[in-house]
Parts: structure tokens; sequence; C-alpha cells
């Protein structure tokens, strides 16, 4: 076991030292968000930012607006370096938060410039919604739908279908860039399911759901799987969290933070039967099976998917790792490609989202350590790492804080993001990141 340490020690500095070069990159905030729990221009961005053709970015706060439920946003360039921060909707506006509160995750962008997402309160059953926002001709003005509350049958009193869902939602065609064409299912993952036996601390052991328009004013929503049917140790995982992959019309991919063969986590695959309305899960890889966990473990933020359909992800730690950058091939072998430190370590710790540009170059960003434990961003090319960047460098933290993803990738070849903290007035910014 000590021998086993020792040697997980060795090579996590071996593994560090391949950074190629530290801080590579140039950072500018182009909007810091009030430090209130109720500044009227939203406080915690969550989720990253999404971006449209014109270069607008749009965004998500968790909390803020008049009664602190959060807001989304638009982030419009003016041509001359600077932006243009607009409140596009102010949740728990409608009576009982009807309209949903404390949105969550990445926004999604159709063709015809709406947007949609997920709430974590509010709706009519008060434990989240999952919502469109339509823009008139100008995109001065939109308009809220709510597509779906969750836990509104009292046929479920236990919330068997879901409730507060995570992250944002999931399409065919988003890993490849393109836009939501508004009239294909949406996918996305919530807490809940049917009542569990303690496995899940009483609560549900987590859904993967699917919304999809059938008509232009009523959507329906299905839970296509809920972890640990069985109950007991839940080797198919539990607690899905994460950015979902829609790899193709027939297979999603995901993590889960909880369960799998070695009751670490998972990343996990759904395929939908041929034939049938059905949806099989299997694990594409169970963290943790072999002592002191090498593989890192507990993994929350989804997977990426390469061109070569090789599996990306980032997990966090376990045994005697702080943390791994891996990716799986298309046959279920695992490899580690890089071990982060642990708190306070330059080259970050607690890694989550990873994302590719154009070029197929992967990114990623990990919530705390750097220094200053503020995060970072960095850049995996082959064996070599790059941390482009460390939040938390200036003074009282005010490049940021904490990033949240996923990352966004423009045509220039700049990246944008949001931090959930720090910033000029301790409530998150959105910045730019040139390489």
């Amino acid at each position: 076991m000590r021998v086993r340490g020792l040697m997980l020690s060795l090579l996590a500095a071996a593994m560090s030292m391949l950074a190629s070069r530290a801080d590579a990159a140039t950072l500018k905030t182009i909007h810091d968000f009030c430090g209130a729990f109720d500044c009227a221009g939203g406080v915690v961005p969550t989720g990253g930012v999404t971006m449209d053709a014109s270069g607008t970015l749009y965004g998500a706060t968790y909390n803020g607006g008049p009664d602190g439920y959060g807001t989304v946003y638009a982030l419009t360039p003016n041509g001359d370096g600077t932006w243009t921060h607009q409140v596009v909707h102010t949740f728990c506006s409608e009576p009982d938060c009807a309209d949903g509160g404390n949105p969550t995750g990445h926004l999604v962008l159709d063709t015809n410039g709406a947007l949609y997402g997920v709430t974590n309160f509010g709706g009519k059953g008060r434990v989240g919604s999952i919502f469109r926002l339509s823009p008139n001709a100008d995109r001065t003005k939109w308009k809220l739908k709510t597509l779906y509350s969750f836990c509104t049958s009292t046929s479920t009193p236990t919330c068997d279908n879901g409730y507060r869902p995570n992250y944002g939602l999931a399409y065919l065609g988003q890993k490849d860039g393109k836009l939501y064409d508004g009239a294909t299912p949406l996918y996305g993952l919530a807490s809940g399911g049917k009542q569990d036996d303690g496995s899940c601390f009483g609560g549900g052991c987590g859904v993967l759901y699917r919304i999809y328009p059938r008509t232009e004013k009523r959507w329906a929503y299905s839970v296509l799987y809920r972890f640990c049917p069985k109950l007991g140790s839940c080797t198919d995982g539990w607690q899905p969290l994460g950015q979902l992959v829609v790899a193709n019309a027939t297979t999603l991919l995901g993590t889960a933070m909880g369960g799998g063969a070695h009751q670490h986590g998972a990343v996990f695959k759904l395929v939908k039967a041929k034939g049938a309305p059905t949806w099989n899960e299997s694990l594409a890889y169970s963290f943790c099976p072999q002592v002191g966990c090498g593989d890192g473990g507990f993994p929350s933020s989804g997977v990426a998917l390469a061109k070569n359909g090789y599996i990306w992800g980032g997990a966090q730690g376990g045994g005697n790792v702080p943390g791994t950058l891996f990716k799986i091939a298309p046959n279920g072998t695992e490899s580690t490609v890089f071990l982060f430190c642990s708190t306070n370590c330059p080259d970050g710790g607690s890694p989550t989202t990873v994302a590719f540009n154009a070029a197929g170059e992967v990114f990623g960003i990990t919530t705390d350590g750097g220094g200053n434990d503020g995060g970072v961003i960095y850049k995996q090319s082959g064996s070599t790492h790059t941390t482009l960047y460390r939040f938390c460098s200036q003074a009282n933290c005010t490049d940021g804080e904490n990033p949240s993803g996923p990352l966004t990738f423009a045509a220039n070849g700049k990246i944008y993001g949001a931090t959930q903290y720090g910033g000029a007035n301790h409530g998150g910014t959105v910045y730019e990141l040139t390489p």
C-alpha cells in the first residue's frame, strides 16, 4: 500500500512536470456581476456562455433579480472592445415562481434565436422547470414559455419523473457545433426518480429524460432511464450529473457521480433498442478498479466526445489521486492523460468540463487550485499539459474565481466563459481568453 501510494505520488509529480508553460494566455474580464444576492443584473453565473452568429453571448445567473432567483442575460459586443449587458429574463417574476427560479447549466440556442434551459427551483411543482425564451425581431423583448414543470403529478408524490434538473440540455448536433433545430428531442438529467431504499439517501437515484415538441404549444416529457432500478449497490451508477453528449440519434453518454462496479462513479451509455421504444443502459467505464484509485473517481461534469470516438472528461479525486483528465477508447480502455495536484497546486484541482475547439484540440477547466485556489483553464496537446490561465492571479480575485464550464470557442480563436465568484464586485465574471 505504501509503495503504491509513493508510486502514484511520483507519477503525479512527473505528469505535472509535462506542462510546457504556465499562464500562456491573456485574460480580459468583459463583465463583472454585482455581489449582492438580489442585484438586478444577476449574481453567480453558472454554466458558462453560449454565442450566436453575431458574437452575442448568453448565460444564466443562479441568483440576482429583485427576489434573488436568478436571471438570463445577454452580452453584446460594441465593436470597440466593450460589451453591453442586458437582462433577458428575471426569474420568479410570476406568482409562486411559476416561471422557475435559480437557473443552472448551459443555455441552448436554436436556429430561430430562442434560448432553452432549466431551473433548479420554481415551476408549478416548485422543484424545477424546463423553459424556452423567444425574442422579438430586434431581440429587445423576450417571452418565456415553461415547457415542463417537474413533480406536479399527484400520482407520483415521490417525483418519480425527477426533480431539480442539473446542468442543462443536450441535443443531436450539439457536439458538432450546430444550433438546435427546435424540433428534435432535448435530453437532460435530474435528481429524484422512484423512492430508494437509502442507497441514494432516500431521495431517488436520478433520471435521464427527453422532451420534444408534439405541437407548437405542447411538449412531451418522458423518463428514458431511472438510475439504480434494483436499488442496493447501484452498479449502473447513481446521481447522474454534468453535460450529456448525444453521440447519435440512438446513443447518449454521460457521467454518474456514484455507484458503478467499484462504487466510485462511472461513465454511462444509454442506447435505444432497435425496433422498440426502450433504452438500455450500460457502463463505458467504472472508476477505481484498483486500490488507490489511480484513475480518479466521482465524475460530476459529464464528458466530451472526440471525432475519433474517444470519450474525454475530468474526474475528481479518489484514494491517493486529487483529480484526473481521462479518455476512454471505443473499446472501453481507459487512459489517465493527466494527474492534477491537490488544492493550491499550480496546475489546478477538481477538474470539471472538457471541450474541443474546431481543430479538435482539448481544453478544460478546474474549479480550484492554480496557486491561489481560484481554478485554471488548461490545454492538453498529446502528452503536453499547458496551464493557460490561473484565476485569482490578481489582488482580491478581481480576475474571477472558480470558473464554471463549458468553454465557448469563437471563430477567431478566442475562448469565452464565466466564473461563479470573484471579479470587481465578488459576484462572478464573464471573461475572454486569448491563447
